[in-house]
């Protein structure tokens, strides 16, 4: 048989076996979550945590996860994409697209990926442009993927950890106006001395910090937003935890003990796709709460590293920042109480 005439018979056959595993499985499988979830009561309205990387989103995300009603997975790259929370037929029909090609985060911390660590969630990729066809939001749609891993977890709460989340806040916001906000940062020496353990520049530290924390505290004077200090959750763990506990209106509970039990995270450590750090001189889940890594660049930094990074100004990025801010970092961090 001509190769030309297989190839072309070849493509047929995949869409038309695709077809029948949606028609038969997949939308059904689909449309059933969609049918529990709805009947599901007793939701609580979810969260996200911000930061610039390097804060300590990792072991707070780990920590909130512990408590009882709170289901926090790993970084799912999809809050913090802006063409999501747009026209919803955009996003219905681009994402299969998407989940192929990728999304570019807006801001200096840009990363393509899009929709990670799924089955973490309870949900295959290809079930995600069904459950965009049978939603009519974004909300709907988010309501949908997270409910159901909040139904396997035997949980009521959900949030989303990531850095990048900083960039859709207000969209965020938009879609759960009851939804909160917990704002994490730490002093901008030690997130400029943890990136260069990851060869990220010091000037591409600096940009990254001074973006995210300016983009964040725009919303400091909003009851839904709670800034936390990544210092204040290592040095007094517990305060800090039950100040975020009743921010989400969720009862207070002893999460740095719970944490030891926490069956979900203590399998996705052992996981060799997780995203661990490897420098990390502490696991997040057996080892105490340390406070080791606090005023760090003291030995990492040299005086004119740290006056370099203080130094950076918003007029030496490219990226738009917001009206009214700290225009350097020095400045920041003085508002910050870090000088």
């Amino acid at each position: 048989m001509d190769p030309a005439i297989s190839a072309s018979k070849a493509v047929p056959l995949k869409k038309i076996a695709k077809s029948l595993r949606n028609e038969f499985y997949s939308a059904p499988l689909v449309r059933r979550r969609i049918e529990k979830v709805k009947r599901t009561s007793g939701l609580l309205p979810p969260f996200m945590i911000t930061s610039s990387g390097s804060s300590g989103s990792h072991l707070l995300g780990i920590l909130l996860d512990s408590h009882p009603q709170i289901a926090v997975g790993p970084e799912v790259y999809l809050l913090n994409k802006r063409e999501i929370y747009g026209d919803y037929a955009v996003f219905q029909e681009n994402l299969s697209q998407w989940l192929s090609t990728g999304l570019t985060t807006a801001g200096p911390e840009q990363d393509k990926r899009f929709v990670f660590d799924t089955e973490k969630y309870g949900w295959d990729r290809r079930l995600l442009p069904i459950l965009a066809q049978r939603t009519s939001s974004i909300r709907e749609f988010l309501d949908v993927f997270f409910g159901y891993f909040l139904l396997l977890r035997k949980k009521q709460m959900w949030g989303e950890k990531l850095p990048g989340n900083v960039n859709c806040i207000s969209e965020f916001l938009a879609a759960y106006p009851e939804g909160k906000i917990i704002h994490l940062v730490r002093d901008g020496r030690d997130v400029a001395a943890s990136f260069a353990k990851r060869h990220i520049p010091l000037a591409k530290a600096a940009e990254i910090w001074l973006y995210a924390n300016t983009v964040a505290l725009q919303w400091q004077d909003d009851p839904r937003f709670l800034l936390v200090r990544y210092e204040d959750l290592v040095n007094i763990p517990d305060e800090t935890l039950q100040t975020i506990q009743k921010h989400l209106g969720v009862p207070c509970e002893d999460l740095v003990t719970l944490r030891a039990k926490n069956a979900y995270w203590h399998q996705i450590i052992r996981s060799e796709n997780e995203n661990i750090h490897q420098s990390w001189q502490h696991n997040p889940l057996l080892s105490p709460i340390s406070a080791s890594a606090v005023g760090s660049y003291h030995k990492k930094l040299t005086e004119g590293e740290m006056a370099a990074f203080c130094q950076f100004s918003i007029h030496d990025s490219e990226f738009s920042f917001p009206p009214h801010c700290a225009q350097t970092v020095g400045k920041l961090m003085k508002e910050l109480d870090y000088l």
